[in-house]
């Protein structure tokens, strides 16, 4: 395909590499490139086939650009992806927009799961990421609405980070970075799964 000339945001990635993005301007024909690196790594740019489960009746994880919400004064769903990586998606749970609770968890859990990974060749990985979670109100946060982060490795699966809410860091994107070894030994066959749950 040609494409007329002009400045262009090109991204490229493979499971099993790092993504890479550029913005390039083209006033020829020509050839570009982009350079990707091994490592586990997803922007959610492309869909690499991270599965959905669990039995909520509402706010299904949905891979898409955010569609903003508020509640009054404060951002709930966030309408922005994380500004620290390629492209504008990101895995967000329920994403229909309008009213804060027209799409919101409710009654069950929602769990997202990630395509199996190889660690075996690792000598020392972490896992990072940037999650966000808002909880409008709870009489006992620890109780009721809760992230669950976890990783498998084939034998077992450990819980390596819980969020709850309200919290200071409601509304916003929090990175996290976890050593994988302080939890659970290395294997061929790694998943990272994320559960959202509204217990009442």
């Amino acid at each position: 395909n040609t494409i007329s000339p002009g400045t262009y945001e090109f991204t490229a990635a493979l499971w099993g590499y790092r993504s890479g993005c550029i913005t390039a301007t083209i006033g020829a024909p020509g050839t570009v490139i982009i350079p990707i690196t091994p490592g586990i790594y997803d922007d959610f740019t492309f869909d690499f086939g991270w599965t959905v489960s669990g039995n909520a009746t509402s706010g299904i994880w949905e891979w898409g650009e955010p569609v903003g919400t508020v509640f009054t004064t404060t951002q709930a769903n966030p309408d922005v992806d994380a500004s620290t990586d390629c492209a504008n998606r990101a895995f967000v749970t329920g994403n229909a927009g309008g009213s804060v609770n027209n799409d919101d968890v409710d009654d069950g859990t929602t769990i997202l799961t990630s395509p199996v990974f190889d660690l075996s060749s690792y000598t020392n990985p972490y896992l990072n990421y940037e999650r966000w979670f808002f909880e409008q109100f709870s009489a006992n946060p620890a109780a009721n609405d809760t992230m669950v982060i976890s990783i498998y490795n084939g034998n077992a699966t450990e819980v390596v980070e819980l969020v709850t809410g309200p919290s200071s860091t409601n509304s916003s994107w929090v990175p996290v970075s976890k050593r994988i070894l302080d939890f659970l030994s290395l294997s061929a066959t790694m998943q990272v799964s994320i559960a959202i749950s509204d217990k009442f």
